[in-house]
């Protein structure tokens, strides 16, 4: 789960902070992530997206990556970039 870790990084960043993070990617997750035979977990694009706006983060980018080769095969990442929001005196998102 994502949730815990992207709300601590999103209170611990100063407005305009940027947070840039990989994480295994799986389209057959069910419930947006599951444990891999490797012992790490994988997760859906959608699911990422999601805990990022729970958090109140801004995404810049998501691109899928390779994130390094496991028993002679490419595994395949999201190499995410998010922000948190600039609010301006007013308190609307610039």
């Amino acid at each position: 789960k994502l949730d815990a870790a992207l709300s601590a990084a999103g209170d611990a960043l100063r407005p305009g902070g940027q947070l840039v993070f990989t994480v295994e990617h799986s389209a057959e997750a069910i419930g947006g992530y599951r444990l891999g035979s490797s012992g790490r977990y994988a997760h859906q694009t959608s699911y990422v997206t999601h805990q990022l706006a729970a958090a109140a983060l801004t995404i810049e980018s998501i691109d899928h990556v390779s994130l390094r080769r496991e028993f002679g095969r490419e595994v395949e990442g999201l190499l995410v970039h998010a922000r948190r929001p600039v609010t301006g005196p007013s308190g609307l998102l610039r």
